[in-house]
């Protein structure tokens, strides 16, 4: 029996598969919050298989919908060469605190060229990829398939983010899969591996560095791919162990064909944050023409030998971090997480003041010390927010009121004295500012004397908080 006439329209048919692809089908992105443990939410795998072998008038968008996200490398290697599973406690992950076998994926024979000519086909429908933790691919596979392309192209010409953890052998993988397609990467640390108070992974730390200094030309990988990732415009790097500072520092000298527009560093060491200087300076510089987002979730590492390497103060200054971020004027989202104490004066805030007049959202998160003075005025947050009239969200541990810490929770209500001066040439959007204190501060209330007392666009900003008072 003939297909129904609608099944000839290949829009049509696309229409109907979608509802089979990930919840997210939009712009799917390994950096969005909730995606990060769930790679293509609610992608019917097996359905689309099925819809794939049905029909002529199915199978191509099916099967471009099927490898479009890639949980794993092993089924689309496995179409060019045939794969063996090789069970070893001494694999180059053996820092891995687990009795469990490592497994390596690996071939006795290389690819023949139906193999080559079938991989190459679904190769080129890959857009999204997560190399699991425990999968570890024998380089010599990649470099095997890398026959498919003669002219240098990546194994994924069209791959857009990559999700890969560290091992010594990051920077051929990478370099073997990607290329001027790739717009995100995520590099992680499995889970696991050796934590605080263990020695880094010196085999680790060296591949990361090598991806780093690479990525931009990838000038000692010129018979592989000469283009290097000129769409790169997201990087995440995730991980305890190696040092990943230093590879940025690396990476800044080589930076330029780079326009990178996010950049995320988590669960990492930061002990090279000084007054004066740290590693991420040079890198910052860089990327300060194109740089909007970026997410610092840090760490401290004990030293080995406090007596000639002291430890970074505590409370640690927040500014610190800070610092090498007011080179990168177009900044508009920042968020640092900092598990211990900081501090953050009104100096400091003042010196923001006048950066990143496009800011839209600052988040800091960190344990509010006792120490007297290590948190700036409400006076101080108040004009910080009116220098940046883009400002949508403010979020900070704690405020000083009168010389006392106050956690941001526990602001009741306006401090007296805010309103002494000409408030309303600084008010530029006064619901705007509003609304900016009221998630600042949710619990803060305004009497009906307080806002009937101020005149101008002052007396908006605390009706407008005074029409949102909490419900007692």
């Amino acid at each position: 029996m003939a297909p129904h006439r609608a099944l000839e329209n290949i829009d049509v048919v696309s229409y109907i598969l979608q509802y089979l692809g990930p919840d997210s089908d939009s712009d799917i992105s390994i950096f969005d919050e909730g995606f990060l443990h769930d790679f293509a939410p609610g992608k019917k795998w097996r359905t689309l298989a099925y819809c794939a072998r049905t029909s002529k008038a199915f199978c191509g968008p099916a099967t471009r919908l099927l490898w479009r996200e890639l949980p794993s490398l092993v089924p689309l290697l496995s179409l060019g060469m045939r794969l063996s599973k090789l069970k070893d406690k001494c694999s180059y992950d053996i820092n891995v605190e687990s009795d469990d076998e490592a497994i390596i994926w690996y071939s006795r024979e290389g690819p023949t060229k139906k193999g080559l000519q079938r991989f190459s086909r679904f190769a080129a429908l890959v857009r999204f990829i997560d190399i699991p933790e425990g999968e570890h691919i024998d380089p010599t596979v990649l470099f095997h398939l890398s026959q498919a392309n003669p002219q240098g192209e990546p194994l994924l010409p069209m791959v857009k983010e990559l999700w890969c953890p560290s091992s010594p052998f990051l920077d051929m993988i990478v370099m073997f899969l990607a290329g001027r397609s790739l717009r995100a990467l995520t590099i992680f640390e499995p889970e696991g591996w050796v934590g605080w108070s263990k020695q880094t992974d010196d085999r680790d730390a060296g591949a990361v560095k090598r991806l780093l200094c690479a990525l931009p030309s990838k000038f000692t990988w010129a018979a592989l791919s000469p283009c290097g990732f000129p769409q790169l415009r997201n990087l995440r790097l995730d991980g305890l162990n190696h040092d990943d500072f230093g590879g940025m520092d690396a990476l800044a000298q080589i930076m330029s064909p780079i326009r990178l527009d996010r950049l995320e560093i988590v669960n990492t060491f930061m002990n090279t944050f000084t007054e004066n200087q740290s590693l991420l300076d040079a890198f910052a510089g860089v990327c300060a023409p194109t740089l909007t987002r970026i997410r610092l979730d840090l760490h401290v590492r004990w030293p080995a030998d406090p007596e000639n390497f002291p430890g970074s103060p505590d409370p640690f200054p927040a500014f610190f971090l800070l610092r090498p971020l007011l080179q990168s004027q177009f900044l508009q989202v920042i968020t640092i997480v900092f598990p211990r104490q900081m501090s953050l004066t009104d100096i400091d805030v003042r010196k923001l003041e006048e950066v990143w007049p496009t800011l839209r959202s600052l988040s800091l998160s960190w344990q509010v010390p006792d120490t007297a003075g290590s948190a700036p005025s409400f006076h101080c947050i108040v004009d910080f927010i009116f220098s940046h009239p883009d400002l949508l969200v403010v979020h900070i541990p704690a405020v000083d009121i009168e010389g006392k810490t106050t956690r941001r929770g526990n602001v009741k209500a306006v401090p007296s004295g805010l309103a002494a001066g000409d408030l309303n040439k600084a008010v530029r959007d006064p619901k705007g500012v509003a609304g900016v204190l009221r998630v600042l501060f949710p619990e803060i209330s305004v009497d009906e004397s307080a806002a009937e007392k101020a005149s101008g666009k002052w007396a908006v900003v605390l009706s407008t908080l005074r029409n949102s008072n909490p419900t007692k």
